[in-house]
Order: C-alpha cells, then sequence, then structure tokens
C-alpha cells in the first residue's frame, strides 16, 4: 500500500500522454498529406 500514490500517478501519467497521442498522431498524418507535394529549400 506504500507505493500505490505513485503507482496511481505513473498511471494518471501514462493514460493522459496516450490520450494526447491519439489525438495528435492523426493531426500529423493530415499535416503530412497537405504538404508532401511542397518542396522545402533551405
Amino acid at each position: 500500500m506504500q507505493y500505490y500514490t505513485w503507482i496511481l500517478t505513473f498511471h494518471i501519467m501514462a493514460f493522459m500522454s496516450w490520450m494526447a497521442m491519439l489525438f495528435y498522431l492523426p493531426r500529423m498524418f493530415v499535416y503530412h498529406m497537405e504538404n508532401i507535394k511542397k518542396k522545402r529549400i533551405y
């Protein structure tokens, strides 16, 4: 029971990271498809 709060904290942080990835990853694919034909000149 001593490590319950640490495990719970890690679980919540991991869940929040996973949800952020779920919402952000499709946006990255859309951005990539919108800009695939543009050539970058540096």
